[in-house]
């Protein structure tokens, strides 16, 4: 939602901070925890996939996700799409 390259009008800081207080304060919304394979996931699909450090952000999200059996909601999968265990949704797709 803050990216210029993506939205005409990104959102400032503040909107973005307000959204996250709102989401961590929806029963439906659970924080993760950083498990004692934290590091090990991401190097480990790291590894297998090939995937380079542009992948890194997507590798740890999807090593947070493993690690807690949750599934990754977004909008922007092309990432997370390397990684075949990972549970992924798009919360904007139809249906």
């Amino acid at each position: 939602m803050a990216n210029p390259k993506i939205f005409t009008k990104p959102w400032t800081p503040a909107q973005v901070t307000q959204l996250v207080a709102q989401l961590r304060g929806d029963d439906r919304i659970i924080v993760l925890d950083l498990g004692p394979r934290y590091l090990a996931i991401p190097e480990q699909i790291l590894t297998m996939t090939g995937a380079t450090t542009k992948l890194v952000t997507d590798a740890t999200i999807a090593a947070l996700a493993l690690e807690n059996g949750a599934e990754v909601h977004t909008h922007n999968a092309r990432g997370l799409q390397r990684f075949p265990e990972l549970l992924w949704r798009n919360p904007l797709a139809p249906g």
